[in-house]
């Protein structure tokens, strides 16, 4: 019964924490409509995006959120959201129309969480400092100034997933890995939602819409894979893209107003506080809108009469105003990094990223099926240029397409496989339009109760392909704990001192940079103790200091045994305990079993945890 009730608690403070505050926001901006998923793809943008911008506010003022604090921001959200509801016992029947859309979602969540089940722990590099992350903002009360005490860096990431999620944390009881974890399915599962409300803004079909929701939740390989990586501010982002473009297109082909205005605001400063690059994408689809715009209401005498682009240009500029702060603070430290790069070949290319780059572009857009979705994708790119109320949205699956070949004018430090991870958004909505005209065509010929099976089989047999091929998404290689990791990390928390320093293994990784390769690089995350190699966004830090950690990590990934060496790195780095695996290396419990200096104190699960005595005794001192 207990857990009954808890399970229910953490279900309720993701729907509050999703839902609530965007249903208050889509009230006040007199948001109408019947379509249950529509409505609450809005919902859950419009609160991922308050939810940062009251994060950002905060931040400015200097405000840092007590527990009573968070409680009484969304008492007024539901205040808010009960003031615009008018006798909701008369729309009763109306709300019966949503269970079946809602089973479909709920489907969909614990189809993201079966997927996950393997993981003890988030998966990959991106893991650790989200992980990390969302532990200091709930230590701060909101966005710090830096991450320390566990890293010297400064903070300038984007945050809306770190935002959202802190509160979730805070409002479930959950740690930072678990909120993290739970949360980030749920999110993978909102971005057929986003693309459900794209689909509907593109063409006022259900069918099609419907169709790609699908195709993206249970066909398409992405973003299902991104739980392998751990990239869960981008799913924030592709949360908040089509959302904006469906805004966008709403002013588009309705006309500007207010309310569309403000949500398009709203959706866009939530949209750069969420992932850079995605923000980057709706730019280039707000450009060839508004142009497109432009061209038309110049056609028909109506420049300043009709003036859509107007709308869209403020709607988009107005984001930029929400979230100027931050944007600001972030060009401060990370414009050095940001350059233009021209890409002749495919040998710079593999010279500039790493061997085999060309290769791994076309392997990120498979495997077989996912083939196929693309090829169909590409028929329905023709249609898409070919109608007007769609041909923005082809000219920018263009330039994603475009965006993600090894070649030409590259802006870092946006790599091609950034852009290839992404095509998925355009590709279902694409392969949807082409099989439901096809359908449509078919049922108006003389062979209509034919050609209306063969496309019907089509969807059928790609919806079996893909739930078969996505039931095992999880590449064992990103995942780097295990249950034998857990109990350890605990037993950590509970008996290492707080200032203890940690020997983890770790091998090279890229741009060279070094990675973990068990669960000793989740000590800082979920213990705060520290360790030779913080979480990845250690290379935001001061540069002197950066180099320190990466030299170190080279010296350690060379390790073989209890050597000189071995020492030398203990005093530089001020180790004062070692986490081994015996299934991972380079370095071994076996390297080190005549190092009497070594005192073995935890050893459980094929996880061993030393203690270091008197090491410089070692090095002859």
């Amino acid at each position: 019964m207990i857990q009954s009730t808890t399970v229910l608690w953490h279900l309720a403070a993701g729907m509050i924490v999703l839902v609530l505050p965007g249903l208050a926001g889509r009230l006040w901006l007199k948001k109408r409509g019947n379509d249950f998923l529509e409505i609450l793809a809005d919902c859950i943008g419009l609160s991922i995006s308050f939810t940062a911008l009251i994060a950002l506010i905060a931040y400015i003022i200097g405000w840092h959120f007590s527990g009573v604090d968070l409680i009484a921001v969304y008492l007024v959200a539901g205040i808010l959201t009960l003031a615009k509801l008018r006798n909701p016992s008369q729309n009763a029947r109306k709300y019966i129309g949503f269970i079946f859309p809602l089973a479909i979602f709920s489907i969909l969540v614990i189809w993201r969480f079966y997927q996950a089940s393997e993981l003890v722990l988030p998966a990959w590099v991106d893991s650790l400092h989200h992980v990390l992350i969302v532990r200091v903002f709930l230590e701060n009360g909101g966005i710090p100034n830096t991450l320390e005490p566990y890293i010297a860096a400064p903070f300038y990431y984007h945050f809306a997933f770190h935002s959202i999620t802190s509160v979730f944390a805070f409002l479930s009881g959950f740690g930072s890995e678990k909120a993290v974890m739970w949360l980030g399915q749920v999110l993978n599962a909102a971005v057929a939602l986003s693309v459900y409300r794209l689909g509907l803004a593109l063409w006022d079909d259900w069918r099609r819409a419907g169709l790609a929701a699908l195709l993206v939740g249970f066909v398409s390989t992405m973003p299902a894979y991104y739980v392998s990586w751990g990239r869960y501010t981008l799913l924030v982002g592709l949360i908040l893209l089509p959302l904006a473009m469906a805004v966008a297109l709403d002013i588009f082909k309705k006309g500007g107003s207010v309310s569309r205005f403000l949500h398009l605001a709203i959706l866009t400063g939530g949209l750069l506080l969420a992932h850079y690059f995605a923000a980057g994408l709706f730019a280039i689809f707000l450009v060839i809108l508004g142009v497109q715009a432009i061209i038309q209401d110049m056609h028909q005498g109506s420049l300043l009469k009709f003036n859509r682009w107007l709308y869209l240009t403020g709607g988009g500029f107005g984001g930029v105003v929400l979230a100027g702060v931050w944007i600001l603070r972030m060009w401060g430290y990370a414009k050095e990094g940001i350059s233009f790069s021209a890409i002749s070949s495919t040998e710079v290319a593999e010279s500039l990223y790493f061997p085999d780059y060309l290769a791994y572009l076309w392997q990120l857009l498979g495997p077989e099926h996912n083939y196929v979705l693309m090829a169909l994708a590409g028929l329905g790119l023709l249609i898409a240029l070919w109608q007007t109320n769609t041909r923005a949205f082809g000219l920018w699956s263009l330039a994603i397409i475009f965006l993600s070949l090894p070649w030409g004018l590259q802006l870092n430090p946006f790599r091609p496989d950034h852009a290839v991870i992404i095509i998925f958004l355009p590709a279902v909505l694409l392969s949807s339009t082409f099989l439901i005209s096809a359908r449509d065509r078919l049922l108006s010929g003389r062979l209509a109760v034919i050609g209306n099976f063969i496309v019907i089989a089509i969807i059928g047999l790609t919806l079996t392909w893909g739930i078969n091929s996505t039931r095992t998404i999880i590449n064992p290689a990103t995942v780097l704990a295990s249950e034998g990791d857990m109990q350890a990390l605990r037993w950590i928390d509970d008996h290492i001192p707080e200032d203890a320093v940690f020997f983890i293994n770790v091998v090279y990784w890229q741009n060279r940079s070094y990675r973990g390769v068990d669960g000793g690089w989740w000590i800082t995350p979920l213990t705060g103790r520290a360790t030779l190699l913080p979480p990845a966004i250690h290379i935001t830090g001061d540069i002197q200091a950066v180099e320190k950690v990466l030299a170190n990590a080279r010296k350690a990934s060379q390790l073989d045994g209890c050597t000189a060496e071995f020492w030398e790195l203990f005093e530089d780095a001020n180790l004062t305990h070692l986490y081994l695996n015996r299934k991972v290396g380079p370095l071994f419990p076996e390297s080190i079993a005549n190092c009497p200096e070594l005192e073995i104190i935890y050893e459980k699960e094929g996880i061993s945890i030393y203690e270091a005595h008197r090491h410089k005794s070692a090095l002859g001192q």
